[in-house]
């Protein structure tokens, strides 16, 4: 069984609909509201976690989840960035910022 799945490339749009049996799905589409990029977390419901805010930039997309675990909370985060953007140093550590001090990106 999947805990903690992250999906990019998915192309949903706000018409979209995807659900499976024992999980939760967070997602992110794409800020313009066409079916392209798009980010998913799919989390199974008995992992304790909350749903952070989505970043939403036409550079870079993504799905956070905090995961309640001892001592400390883990974000878990699924990101995608369009390969027609060239980010900078500096747009991953703005972002990477919003995640809190411990977290996993994929």
């Amino acid at each position: 069984m999947i805990d903690i799945l992250l999906i990019s490339e998915t192309r949903f749009t706000t018409k979209s609909y995807f659900k499976t049996p024992q999980h939760n799905t967070c997602c992110t589409n794409h800020p313009d509201g066409n079916a392209q990029g798009s980010i998913v977390v799919l989390v199974k419901q008995t992992i304790s976690h909350y749903e952070l805010p989505t970043y939403e930039e036409d550079f870079l997309q993504a799905t956070s989840i905090r995961v309640r675990t001892l001592p400390h909370e883990l974000t878990v985060t699924a990101v995608y960035s369009p390969p027609k953007y060239t980010l900078k140093k500096d747009d991953y550590e703005s972002f990477f910022s919003t995640l809190g001090p411990r977290f996993m990106a994929g």
